[in-house]
């Protein structure tokens, strides 16, 4: 965000769980909270609002980072900076007598926050355990923050917060569409449509990190200059997914090459997949249990199926794979699925390998089929289909066809992928009045009109003219909704 405070929506029952374990602090009572979250998710901003509820009382904090796995006894060493405990010579069980009884002279409550716990090391993390399951009567509030670990270690104190009497396991989930819209209507300054917001929560699966890119490009850009696909496409491109990419690497650690090729085959999918079909391609029975203490995974009832929780983090599983192995998923997906999924990844293969499929005849098919469904009055399923074909075959006939389809089917937002092989074209009526939609999709008339402008010869059986006549009155309803009809009387 430009300002320095960026909205904080959606929190408010975790915020009251974690206020009220610190009123049972104040009582004299030790509490200890665990957030548990993907990366992104808000675990950092819901640990500093937590702090900020208690600004009276002192705060000893680490944050940790990877390479401290490797750093005997790390939490201790950050959170003491090498004060009175000795902790190379000594074992768990005395420092952890040591810290127990200092903890019993407290008379004030104070706060030790533990950022990124998933890093700790096996000695710091047992430390904590025994120190956790052992302070009961101490003014003493600890948080701690932590991706999904599928190390013992990190799991059991995760698990100890969800049974203990002190402890608060809070599992973030990401934010809800209503949680999106709020946020995006803070940040433009007016109400944000349900439709609109649904776009951003469908793209950023409703994860802060990324909604706050969304929102942070909306309210630095002009009015008149900005729109919400635009935003989309700068969130998915910001260098934050860096940070959410790296945080593979936790989710990853203990995992079992099994379950590892579930995660690429859900990544390659990008929707939900039976566990048949995913045990019919592994060729071996999947291990639910540790599929979820990946917390990389979700159950959707309505497909009755597995899904990544996070599109970022599959992108990022997709990057690890060679363009052999990504080939290979999709011709295992396509083996698998039917109809339009099933051709959707014939094409996926097609792209990466040309001589993976019959491409012609592939493409024929897609053709045939997407005429078929505008026939029957179907346009968004027209559109995908044509969609397919374009990816196939991007010429100036089946972009034309798609360009048609997409003012059809209201979905000329879509375009935005085949943008570098319109350009490609040769020039025709067809490609001025899809660089013109592209435009438009800018909030850019005025770009969209010269584009138009390039293209003054339209005589000839020319097959784009019939979508630059419906882009020219598109084009001239934004211009005359903008205030400027002097430009279209000019002409």
């Amino acid at each position: 965000m430009v300002a320095a405070d960026y909205p904080f929506v959606g929190r408010r029952d975790e915020l009251l769980r974690i206020r009220a374990a610190g009123e049972r602090v104040r009582r004299g009572q030790s509490q200890f909270v665990v957030l548990e979250g993907l990366a992104g998710v808000g675990k950092t901003e819901l640990m500093r609002r937590a702090r900020d509820s208690f600004p009276e009382w002192p705060e000893y904090g680490v944050v940790l980072s990877r390479h401290q796995r490797a750093t005997h006894s790390a939490v201790l060493h950050g959170l003491l900076e090498g004060s009175a405990v000795a902790c190379d010579e000594a074992s768990v069980e005395e420092i952890a007598a040591k810290l127990l009884r200092g903890a019993q002279e407290f008379e004030a409550p104070m706060i030790v926050s533990i950022g990124e716990l998933h890093h700790a090391d096996d000695f710091s993390a047992e430390l904590l355990w025994q120190v956790l399951s052992t302070l009961v009567d101490s003014p003493v509030l600890v948080l701690m923050s932590a991706a999904p670990s599928a190390r013992p270690e990190i799991r059991r104190l995760a698990q100890l917060a969800q049974v203990s009497p002190q402890g608060t396991h809070i599992a973030l989930a990401p934010l809800t569409l209503d949680d999106v819209k709020d946020y995006l209507g803070i940040c433009t300054g007016f109400a944000v449509s349900r439709e609109a917001a649904a776009r951003v929560h469908r793209a950023t699966d409703g994860y802060p990190l990324l909604v706050r890119c969304v929102g942070s490009w909306l309210q630095s850009t002009p009015m008149g200059r900005r729109g919400i696909d635009q935003a989309i496409r700068h969130a998915l491109e910001h260098e934050d997914l860096l940070h959410i990419r790296t945080q593979l690497d936790i989710s990853l650690e203990g995992v079992g090459e099994p379950t590892g090729r579930v995660l690429d085959i859900l990544a390659t999918a990008e929707t939900p997949i039976s566990e048949r079909n995913l045990e019919s391609i592994l060729g071996e029975r999947i291990c639910p249990r540790e599929l979820v203490q990946t917390g990389m995974v979700r159950w959707d009832d309505a497909s009755c199926g597995y899904a990544l929780r996070m599109r970022a983090a599959g992108r990022g599983l997709i990057g690890r794979l060679s363009c052999k192995e990504r080939r290979d998923l999709h011709l295992a997906l396509a083996a698998v699925l039917s109809g339009r999924e099933s051709m959707h990844h014939q094409v996926a293969a097609a792209q990466l390998d040309p001589e993976a499929v019959a491409a012609e005849r592939l493409h024929e098919q897609l053709v045939e089929a997407g005429r078929e469904a505008a026939e029957a009055g179907d346009c968004g399923e027209a559109f995908e289909l044509v969609r397919l074909s374009a990816r196939l075959r991007p010429d100036v006939e089946g972009l034309t066809r798609l360009g048609l389809l997409a003012v059809s089917a209201d979905r000329r937002k879509d375009l935005v992928e085949f943008e570098p092989a319109v350009r490609a074209l040769p020039a025709s009526a067809g490609r001025s009045a899809l660089l013109a939609m592209l435009s438009i999709q800018r909030a850019d008339p005025q770009g969209a009109l010269k584009e138009l402008d390039r293209r003054t010869d339209l005589s000839g059986e020319e097959s784009g003219l019939l979508l630059y006549a419906q882009t020219l009155s598109d084009v001239c309803g934004h211009l005359i909704l903008l205030g400027v009809p002097s430009i279209l009387r000019a002409r």
